[in-house]
């Protein structure tokens, strides 16, 4: 499904936008700062600029946590059978 130019996204009302304290928090980062060199560097969601403040959408940080442990899960399944 293609999103016509200039349309908004469809978000869940029930989502939330969350710090960089929160984010670093859900992701595991002992320090905020590493939210923004994931950002850069990791893939970790863009960040929404909200007034003079920085937000993350929970959501996208929940599902890239989860990218991350498919990814793990999927690695380690593939290097079990390997020596198996």
């Amino acid at each position: 499904m293609t999103q016509e130019k200039g349309a908004l996204p469809k978000l869940d009302p029930d989502d939330q936008l969350i710090s960089a304290r929160e984010a670093a928090r859900i992701a595991g980062f002992p320090h905020e700062t590493q939210v923004y060199r994931a950002e850069r560097n990791a893939g970790f969601p863009p960040r929404i600029r909200v007034g003079g403040s920085t937000r993350w959408l929970k959501s996208e940080v929940l599902n890239w946590v989860a990218e991350r442990v498919a990814e793990a899960r999927s690695a380690k399944a593939s290097t079990s059978a390997r020596a198996a």
